[in-house]
């Protein structure tokens, strides 16, 4: 591993945070922008917790996992999940159904958070636990919802949860988590110093060069020296470019002069969190309609782009991912969504994502397979994943096959979970739509929920109380019953008198 040169600073401070155990527990979140070292600062406290005789459970975001509910908590439970049996059955069983492993309907996100806590408190009763959390940014919004409950109760057991995110990111994680740690950019000496590890062979003014486009950047200054070696004119190409797209465009070089067997490999393992190598081969198979093998993923791990470990194949960082993912074209891409929808049809969940991904034109069929996708997580209460779901699955259908019906679901969900921005978003698709009379109550219903207007008050209560009516007569009775709710929230909200 390459040294962490001029991180003194927050070495000890990570030290001393440690260092607490076992009195107490904690929670903090390295910042910092792509490649500046936050996974390197993870690995240290792994060692140095298992120095310790620590417990370490992992996980991380994922691009295309953010829309999968409860898809990094059951990463980061799969390893003590068998310690569930010291739970009390209504927690076991809310962690069963949270992760799909009985169908049954979702169980309160509350429970979910009780079970988890106790079960990390039960695993934390032998010895100390670590938990890293890497790319908060990339979670699923109901693992990190979880986990910013637990982060918020640690104080009194041996639970330590390490998490790493972007400066400019937000999810509900952050909000529980007490200490913040920046990392900035290396000093000019310390740039010079880490770069004289890594850019053996470089002349002086490709030395200059990568110092400069670097900008104390650690990943940056590792890894430009290789696309320096592959293109002598690579810095008048990156110069310029913002921090996240040179290093992309340092990785893209590398990935170039893979064989084409290697590179659809990677392309694969880029567009799903199916790490398996068998699934990967699987589906790099079917793209290319001739057979892969394990043997064509050395190239790519002798060039330190990927790992393989227990038949696992995982990027060395984010950015290999996002590389080379922007170096296929979008008919790469789709063929590669379209093989792992195949391979993965086990998982119907993935397999109609990959579907989704792998269609540019309406298609009545991979619509219906992400509304049932939808339902299931609705069933999970997987609310902010299911809006996804039903939008998805609105762009694909057909205008006549149920588009607004489908954006409808998205919007009172979104409407439930009162956010205002998404619900504008779906507003203007909505708009764009045919409604039917039924419909349009709907969509009021929502607008009210969301952006209630004080205007008009009376009057807009006996509005309310017609628009009940309405959906009554239509035989919706729950909705007349939000109608109801609505207009009983603006008469005790205001004072109306005698008018009530």
């Amino acid at each position: 591993m390459t040294p962490l040169i001029g991180r003194d600073r927050e070495l000890q401070a990570l030290e001393g945070w440690l260092a607490g155990a076992p009195s107490r527990g904690g929670s903090l979140v390295i910042y910092g922008e792509p490649g500046i070292g936050k996974s390197a600062l993870l690995y240290v406290a792994a060692e140095r917790s298992a120095e310790r005789g620590w417990r370490t459970l992992r996980t991380d975001g994922a691009p295309s996992e953010t829309r999968l509910p409860f898809a990094a908590l059951n990463k980061l439970l799969r390893p003590a999940i068998g310690e569930a049996s010291q739970l009390a059955p209504a927690q076991r069983a809310a962690l069963e159904r949270a992760f799909g492993m009985v169908d049954a309907p979702a169980p309160q996100l509350f429970r979910v958070a009780l079970a988890v806590l106790d079960l990390l408190t039960a695993v934390a009763g032998e010895r100390p636990l670590l938990l890293l959390v890497e790319d908060t940014h990339w979670l699923d919004r109901t693992s990190s919802e979880v986990l910013a409950f637990v982060a918020r109760r640690l104080a009194s057991d041996p639970i330590f949860l390490l998490a790493t995110s972007r400066p400019s990111s937000y999810d509900p994680l952050l909000e529980g988590i007490e200490r913040r740690v920046q990392l900035g950019p290396l000093s000019d000496a310390d740039a010079v110093r880490l770069l004289s590890h890594s850019g053996h062979g470089l002349d002086p003014r490709s030395r200059r060069a990568v110092l400069e486009a670097a900008a104390g950047n650690p990943l940056a200054l590792v890894e430009l020296p290789k696309a320096f070696s592959l293109d002598e004119d690579v810095d008048a190409r990156i110069r310029w470019l913002p921090m996240t797209d040179r290093l992309e465009r340092a990785f893209a070089a590398r990935v170039s002069q893979l064989g084409e067997a290697t590179r659809g490999l990677l392309l694969v393992a880029a567009l799903t969190d199916a790490d398996d190598v068998s699934v990967l081969i699987r589906a790099a198979s079917l793209m290319r309609d001739r057979q892969v093998g394990v043997d064509d993923l050395v190239p790519a791990t002798a060039a330190g782009l990927v790992a393989v470990r227990w038949r696992r194949v995982r990027f060395r960082h984010p950015l290999v991912r996002s590389a080379v993912y922007h170096a296929a074209t979008p008919a790469r891409r789709q063929a590669g969504h379209a093989a792992l929808a195949e391979v993965l049809a086990g998982d119907p969940d993935q397999s109609a994502w990959h579907r989704a991904e792998a269609t540019f034109e309406a298609d009545e069929s991979v619509a219906l397979d992400l509304e049932a996708a939808a339902r299931r997580a609705e069933r999970r209460g997987a609310t902010s994943e299911a809006i996804a779901l039903w939008e998805r699955s609105a762009q694909l259908s057909l205008p006549a096959s149920g588009r607004s019906g489908r954006l409808l679901q998205a919007a009172e969900l979104a409407a439930d979970l009162g956010d205002v921005r998404l619900n504008a978003h779906l507003g203007r698709l909505l708009g764009e739509c045919d409604l039917t009379k039924h419909e349009r109550l709907r969509l009021e219903s929502v607008r009210e929920m969301t952006q209630p207007s004080m205007l008009g008050r009376a009057a807009r209560i006996e509005a309310l109380l017609d628009l009940a009516d309405q959906a009554n007569a239509d035989g919706d009775l729950e909705l007349a019953m939000r109608f109801l709710w609505r207009a009983a929230l603006r008469c005790w909200t205001v004072s109306l008198g005698h008018q009530v």
